[in-house]
């Protein structure tokens, strides 16, 4: 009886710890902004699941370039929208902080570049666009800004040299006329121009690509949406490049993300411990075009309107720190700046981040406050190496 009774208990305790794990571990996939994978642990995990699924796919269908009905493609195709989302007000708004604190190095109104070189990854028959197009397209990127009231937001094109006379044509300062009519329909200001061997700025449709912002951001707003429900162990991927993760794996363990390695094609190069922070990865190895045998990456510099050559000294980086939205943003800049550059506008704009550097000739400089949660992965040929401070 004893014995029966103790094989009852022993069953009755693993049935409950398998219950508890169940309740308490929840693992989440979908596809909003590339494949996401959210890990959940503790108390409540479980009633997470519904809500973060919906929350993804609400930001998605708001922020989403190809979302027709959404506020950021509705505000491209218009060049004026009333935004239905509340966070595209605050996305946007962090956007312009962010422009300004970067001194132009990231432009959230790029997408006429991102458009004219049309970079998706080893496209079939993909041409190198020609230089007037490129520099038509930097016109109007320079000349567009957003303007929120309230929740209308508005894309104003103000292109040097050029006002609307009276016939709505938009002439040059000594009255002549460029043939170029006001796109009426439009208060973005877009143009429509007439038939040139030379591309018109002004036929060019300004238009907002947040990319890595929206990505970081969504990462973001399901963090605090989690630690808002009381769970303290949570962990976040969306798209292989953008991660989030809330207080340890375990007591005791942090979560361990690996940095692929941008030289050998596949596997990780490091592995960083990451605690309560965010991390995200950007490199020109992620996706390219190819050209007479030149790689040209996906990330264009907003200064030139170009992508720096493929596989330049930098071959990628890694940003850690508080907001993914933020890691997003720095990390294309960080991946197409020399380390000591990089790591000084870090410094002065933004102390609370912290960053990593792979270099072509196998080196990984690190920012002095992270290079303790940063070690080589199984036998990556990489050297780590510590900026001064």
């Amino acid at each position: 009886m004893r014995k029966k009774a103790a094989a009852c208990l022993l069953l009755a305790v693993m049935f409950a710890a398998c219950t508890l794990l169940a309740s308490c571990s929840v693992r989440l996939t979908g596809i909003s902004m590339g494949y996401y994978e959210i890990q959940l642990n503790g108390e409540g995990a479980s009633a997470l699941r519904d809500e973060l699924s919906e929350l993804m796919g609400t930001m998605n269908f708001y922020w989403n370039l190809n979302s027709p009905q959404g506020d950021i493609a509705r505000l491209n195709a218009k060049g004026e929208t009333e935004v239905k989302y509340p966070e595209t007000i605050t996305l946007l708004r962090q956007a312009l902080e962010l422009q300004e604190q970067t001194a132009g190095a990231y432009n959230p109104c790029m997408l006429p570049l991102t458009a004219c070189w049309n970079i998706k990854g080893n496209t079939e028959n993909w041409t190198l666009p020609d230089s007037a197009a490129i520099q038509a397209a930097q016109e109007v990127v320079e000349a567009t800004s957003l303007h929120m009231d309230g929740n209308t937001v508005t894309l104003v094109v103000d292109i040097p040299g050029e006002i609307l006379n009276q016939n709505g044509n938009l002439t040059t300062p000594d009255g002549s006329e460029t043939g170029t009519q006001k796109n009426t329909s439009n208060p973005g200001g877009n143009t429509t121009a007439s038939p040139a061997a030379t591309p018109d700025p002004n036929s060019i449709t300004p238009g907002i690509d947040l990319g890595a912002l929206a990505k970081g951001a969504a990462a973001d707003r399901c963090l605090a949406h989690i630690k808002a429900a009381g769970v303290d162990s949570a962990f976040i991927d969306i798209g292989g490049s953008t991660v989030a993760a809330l207080g340890e794996k375990k007591p005791g363990t942090p979560w361990m993300v690996g940095i692929p390695d941008p030289l050998s094609g596949g596997g990780f190069a490091l592995q960083v411990k990451l605690t309560d922070a965010c991390l995200v990865t950007a490199g020109q190895y992620q996706c390219y075009e190819t050209f007479d045998d030149l790689r040209y990456g996906h990330i264009i510099e907003a200064y030139d309107g170009k992508p720096t050559p493929y596989m330049h000294l930098t071959t990628s980086a890694t940003v850690v720190g508080p907001s993914a939205a933020v890691c997003g943003v720095l990390s294309s800049i960080l991946s197409v700046r020399l380390p000591l550059v990089g790591q000084l506008l870090l410094e002065e704009h933004f102390p609370d981040y912290t960053a990593i550097w792979m270099q072509q000739d196998g080196y990984v400089y690190c920012s002095p406050a992270l290079l303790s949660h940063v070690s080589v992965y199984g036998n990556a040929d990489y050297t780590l190496m510590e900026l001064p401070a």
